[in-house]
């Protein structure tokens, strides 16, 4: 997996050119930052949220390119720290993958990411870079030369705890 991230500001030609590339790569996946749409004030003339907006052009660029699991290869980038918009995308955004940056060190929990994913648990992928590279230095005793145990003891437990708030996980 490929992973393409653009901020919202692309035009229609570049976009198009990532779409088409997509086709002949299936192992590629687009996804528009809409973690940075997030704000109060940032609404449309219609009184539609400007994240929701470009929600809805994701899931409508995906649209052509679906995987066998139901998500296309365009997908979104909504953060940990903003769990009512993660669960209100999910359900509007149902073939979006979601890429979830903001988990652990940024503040962001498993209550807070579970919205991101679908009934089978399926749907996103959660990110803590800060959490797991630097997770010996959290642990009492660990050396610096450990950290590669200590990041795989944090991101089984970051595993652990995410399945905990979202069930099994299914095909």
């Amino acid at each position: 997996l490929i992973h393409i991230n653009s901020d919202h500001i692309i035009g229609e030609s570049q976009l198009q050119q990532v779409l088409d590339f997509h086709s002949c790569h299936p192992g590629i996946m687009f996804c528009m930052n809409l973690s940075i749409l997030i704000h109060p004030s940032a609404i449309l003339d219609d009184e539609k949220t400007v994240y929701r907006t470009m929600g809805d052009m994701c899931e409508n660029w995906g649209s052509e390119i679906m995987g066998q699991y139901g998500y296309s290869g365009v997908g979104a980038v909504v953060g940990a720290t903003y769990p009512q918009q993660l669960g209100e995308l999910r359900k509007a955004l149902p073939h979006t993958f979601f890429l979830v940056p903001g988990y652990g060190a940024q503040g962001g929990g498993a209550a807070d990411v579970a919205p991101a994913f679908d009934e089978k648990g399926l749907g996103a992928i959660i990110n803590s870079s800060r959490g797991i590279m630097c997770a010996w230095k959290k642990e009492s005793g660990t050396a610096p030369k450990d950290y590669a145990q200590a990041a795989r003891r944090e991101a089984i437990r970051m595993r652990d705890e995410i399945v905990s708030y979202i069930g099994t996980i299914t095909k």
